[in-house]
């Protein structure tokens, strides 16, 4: 099995247990909270959210940082990042007048103890 297809399928695996546990989806409900409950959102942050949650392949959708214009972190499937990058850059400027900036990341192990270099640092 080749390493996308392995995180596809951890991918599609989280998101069933998540859907089973009733955490909060791409439907933007998390994001709702923190806009109406909190108000700690943007128009903005809203934009981006919704344009995530709509989009094809996208398995969850936040904001994050503290707000206030910050930024969201999207879980998207691998097959999906290229199309996810595209629409966010179509319709986000579209909605708010604003160029986003789109960074495809790969989730990595956490943090963890290292050895000490073979020359003492």
């Amino acid at each position: 099995m080749q390493p996308d297809e392995q995180l596809e399928q951890q991918l599609s695996a989280a998101a069933d247990r998540a859907r089973s546990h009733g955490t909060p989806q791409p439907d933007g409900a998390f994001a709702a909270s923190l806009r109406d409950r909190f108000e700690v959102s943007s128009p903005e942050l809203d934009a981006m959210v919704d344009i995530a949650a709509a989009t094809p392949g996208v398995v969850a959708a936040r904001m994050t940082g503290a707000g206030f214009g910050g930024c969201t972190v999207n879980l998207v499937r691998p097959d999906a990042v290229e199309a996810f990058r595209a629409t966010i850059e179509r319709e986000y400027p579209e909605r708010t007048g604003r160029e986003p900036r789109v960074l495809a990341v790969t989730a990595a192990d956490g943090a963890g103890v290292m050895a000490p270099s073979r020359n003492g640092g």
